[in-house]
């Protein structure tokens, strides 16, 4: 659709938000899915998407607290994320932060939901990855599990619970993908992900309850954690195009091949929700504007959500971004671009990310930017009493199709964590791709305060700004 200028989007979108995802997620879609025996179709299934570190999330990490600041401090909760991520990713004092925050740009995962699996049910967490296949959740025992402050899925509870066995034909399609095996005559599963973190587990068939129905899914029953960086929640819900994903497995029960999200602005709305929708979303999208989906060759490849950038601008100048930055090798798979929920921050090729953070130096100068190096990561150091982020230039991605994503400082600095006397340390959140992933991915924090949909039957991704805080 074309946009509408006219229209306040964000305002109306809230609104419509509001209505829809109050009323949906708890409880979910109650007046609209099937019930036992009949044929009706449900038009959407819709879940509350949680911040791992958000102030009301059962899985917040204690290093989030700010026993250190003052009540009320206008950035306590903005640099409580900060502390939290620096906790996770296992990186202490400041010396790393002025060089590179190339590490903070992992798919660890930011946002779950919550899902009743099993029966009778058992709650789980599940933090939601565009970016993966397989989802699957810690089950109990388990020998090497991390810790992770939530619930374990016990099999042993559940009536419904059923081991894949290895003489199945979707154990071997399983096993292809995920060097599985047999373990006393049952299918098992390895899995690996970009940031050195894997499980190993059984292939199982359960019960999900989604709304008033309730779905028997493939899924992953993980009984070992190896080098697990995924420590804030028990769980992986894949969402990406692959058979074995969450998204697909659950659309194949709805009549639209769609599913959307809308995460929170985490500086404004801390104490807010998002929301995950699948299916045919709620017509909130006068301003929705599209992207095709770029396709690609290769086992892995094909399943992501890539798309096309053509530009960047920081401000009103487009910058000199050679078109080799953003394109796809179809032959060594290098290049293109993702879009990612599981990824925290953007990253960038060299060819693109240097243009970019030289840019926002450039324009940021007279505000006497922090860095180690020319052009490095672009920080500054502010107040913990001011009540807004430093004004910086919009950054806009523009994609094929003529689908533009805007970020203000809301999603273009982050907040380290680090703070000395009444100042605190903001950075850009743009990463630098690694030589081993030489792709560009759009992460979760460049994607808050759009819904996000990704339209599997027309192959595209759309894009509309809102109010995306669900209370």
């Amino acid at each position: 659709m074309e946009p509408v200028p006219t229209l306040a989007p964000s305002i109306l979108l809230f609104t419509l938000l509001l209505l829809t995802a109050t009323v949906l997620v708890e409880p979910l879609l109650s007046t609209r899915t099937n019930t036992p025996g009949s044929s009706v179709i449900p038009r959407h299934f819709a879940f509350k998407l949680t911040h791992r570190d958000a102030p009301h999330s059962i899985i917040r990490p204690p290093e989030a607290d700010t026993p250190d600041l003052p009540h009320g401090v206008p950035m306590k909760d903005f640099i409580s994320y900060g502390r939290a991520l620096r906790a996770r990713t296992r990186k202490t004092g400041a010396q790393r932060i002025m060089e590179s925050v190339s590490y903070l740009g992992k798919p660890y995962g930011d946002f779950y939901v919550a899902v009743k699996v099993g029966t009778p049910t058992q709650d789980m967490i599940f933090l939601v990855d565009t970016g993966s296949e397989l989802f699957w959740t810690q089950c109990s025992p388990c020998k090497f599990c991390m810790n992770t402050g939530a619930a374990r899925f016990h099999p042993d509870y559940s009536s419904s619970f059923t081991p894949v066995p290895c003489s199945s034909s979707l154990c071997t399609r399983v096993s292809k993908m995920y060097s599985g095996g047999c373990l006393k005559e049952s299918c098992t599963f390895k899995s690996a992900y970009a940031d050195g973190s894997k499980n190993a587990g059984f292939i199982s068939i359960e019960n999900f309850t989604v709304g008033a129905s309730s779905y028997k899914f493939m899924f992953g029953c993980s009984n070992s954690d190896i080098e697990a960086v995924l420590a804030s929640a028990p769980g992986i819900m894949g969402l990406n195009k692959g058979p074995f994903s969450f998204a697909k497995q659950l659309l194949q029960h709805l009549a639209h091949k769609k599913f959307s999200y809308c995460l929170p602005d985490m500086f404004t709305s801390p104490h807010s929700s998002g929301a995950l929708l699948f299916g045919k979303s709620p017509k909130l999208y006068s301003s929705m504007m599209y992207t095709p989906m770029v396709p690609a060759l290769g086992p892995i490849a094909f399943q992501s959500y890539y798309v096309q950038i053509l530009g960047v601008s920081v401000g009103n100048i487009l910058l000199k971004i050679p078109e080799t930055a953003f394109q796809l090798n179809q032959t060594s798979g290098h290049g293109g671009t993702i879009i990612d929920s599981g990824t925290t921050f953007s990253s960038f090729v060299d060819a693109a990310y240097l243009p970019l953070t030289k840019a926002l130096w450039k324009a940021t100068e007279h505000m006497e930017p922090l860095s180690s190096e020319p052009y490095g990561d672009v920080c500054f150091n502010i107040s913990i009493f001011d009540s807004k982020l430093p004004d910086i230039p919009t950054v806009t991605l523009h994609f094929a199709g003529g689908a533009d994503l805007e970020l203000n400082s809301h999603s273009t600095l982050y907040a380290v964590g680090m703070v000395a006397g009444n100042s605190t340390l903001v950075c850009n959140a743009f990463t630098r791709s690694t030589r081993r992933f030489r792709k560009n991915v759009i992460g979760n924090f460049q994607q808050q305060s759009y819904w996000i949909e990704h339209d599997l039957s027309k192959s595209r991704i759309g894009f509309a700004k809102a109010n995306c805080a669900v209370e």
